[in-house]
């Protein structure tokens, strides 16, 4: 008994515990709040991860280019699309557009208020005192004269590591080489003739941009220029009135002129056809004609002319023999030259056709005259033919007076039905002529 009694008292204390003694409600609690808490807090660690690890990748859109750098180093460039990189620090990609861009420039254009923007610059009133350096901007020209210019830069980044490692702010490194190329190119031009000339303007334009594509170049910027457009151009305010006349009058005359050489070249071509050049040239054309080497078919008068001023008759007998197969050319020259021409040749058929009759007639005369016993009376008879040919003809007007002492005052007045006969006549003779050279026969 009293063994089994010692054996009772020293069993574990806390068996009773683990066994059945009732549990603390507040621990229970506390534990399975740690528990959830850590299993919670393991979620939201693994989302945070995956979302730091996520941040790495980037969408680059059409028309940009990303460059990637780890620790702050490049090392390479991202084309369109998805990619990715180590998240931030450790990583980066920076997006690059690489769209054509423009600025425009201002710092040679005069300050404007906002009212003065909605007026036409022939309504705003100069400034005293002309221009005002600190609001002012203007270009010296060649000539030393002053001209306002806005400017507008079309550029592009062509090589994205360049541009990120070389250039902290974009417009401010586009505007400062435009603005120094700018000064540069125009010291080189005249200002009427950077208002004016077209040509000039493109070489302006140009000069410009070789200048900036050089400084850029230099400073390894990875941008290109692609055009300077030059937006506006004027005068200073105080010189714009007489600026305007004087565009006014030019304009006028080259309206003048313009109209000028369009009714001329009108009257050539009516005068010699399309081909007129090759015989004057066009009008208004100043050429430099040449005086050896082979004629040019153009403006072969002003050759002509040319070579005869020089003394170089060969050469302006060669000339006058290429004009004159030119107007004889039916393909090359029309028109009233061609018609007049035409009427010329006509005309000398006539003249030697009538020639050899009366060459024939003549001779024929002559034979009768040396065969003739009495040459007297053959000429007496040759003078009646005559008279009788005369007073017989229907394009003689005849009129008749008496034999006698008296004094005779004789008015002519013609008769218009005699005068209507012989025209008839003189029509007949002409229609009968044409039919006789076409070959045909007569109405």
């Amino acid at each position: 008994m009293s063994s089994h009694s010692h054996c009772d008292h020293n069993h574990d204390p806390h068996e009773e515990e683990r066994i059945g003694a009732p549990k603390d409600p507040a621990a229970e609690s506390l534990a399975n709040a740690l528990r959830v808490s850590f299993r919670l807090l393991s979620v939201i660690i693994l989302i945070m991860l995956g979302l730091y690890l996520f941040s790495g990748v980037r969408t680059i859109d059409a028309n940009q280019v990303g460059v990637k750098t780890v620790f702050g180093k490049v090392v390479g460039e991202v084309q369109p699309g998805l990619a990715y990189t180590w998240p931030f620090p450790v990583g980066d990609i920076q997006v690059v557009d690489t769209r054509t861009q423009e600025l425009e420039i201002n710092d040679f254009y005069m300050f404007l208020t906002p009212e003065q923007l909605t007026q036409k610059l022939e309504e705003i009133t100069p400034a005293a005192g002309g221009l005002r350096p600190a609001l002012d901007g203007a270009l010296l020209t060649g000539d030393r004269s002053l001209l306002h210019a806005k400017l507008v830069c079309k550029y592009r980044v062509t090589e994205p590591i360049l541009y990120l490692q070389n250039v902290s702010d974009l417009g401010e490194t586009i505007r400062s080489v435009i603005c120094a190329e700018t000064i540069r190119a125009a010291a080189t031009q005249t200002a009427d003739a950077l208002q004016r000339s077209e040509e000039v303007q493109g070489a302006f334009k140009q000069e410009v941009i070789r200048g900036a594509a050089d400084r850029l170049r230099k400073l390894g910027a990875g941008i290109t220029i692609e055009d300077v457009v030059i937006k506006s151009r004027t005068w200073p305010l105080a010189a714009l009135p007489a600026f305007n006349a004087a565009s006014g009058a030019i304009e006028r005359r080259r309206r003048l002129e313009d109209s000028a050489r369009a009714d001329a070249a009108s009257i050539l071509r009516k005068a010699a056809g399309n081909e007129y050049p090759v015989l004057v040239g066009e009008p208004g054309e100043v050429r430099e004609l040449p005086l050896e080497g082979p004629i040019k078919d153009r403006n072969l008068i002003g050759q002509y002319q040319a070579a005869k001023n020089a003394g170089l008759d060969d050469r302006a007998g060669e000339l006058l023999v290429r004009i004159n197969e030119t107007l004889t050319d039916r393909s090359l020259v029309s028109g009233e030259a061609s018609g007049i021409i035409a009427q010329a040749e006509s005309a000398r058929t006539t003249i030697v056709q009538v020639a050899r009759q009366q060459v024939t007639r003549f001779r024929k005369i002559l034979e009768e005259f040396d065969r003739s016993n009495d040459p007297d009376a053959f000429v007496g008879l040759l003078w009646e033919q005559v008279r009788n040919e005369i007073l017989s003809s229907p394009l003689v007007e005849k009129s008749y007076v008496t034999q006698g002492q008296q004094k005779i005052v004789l008015r002519v007045r013609r008769d218009p039905q005699i005068q209507q006969n012989i025209e008839m006549e003189l029509l007949k003779r002409a229609r009968e002529q044409k039919d006789k050279q076409s070959g045909t026969p007569g109405r």
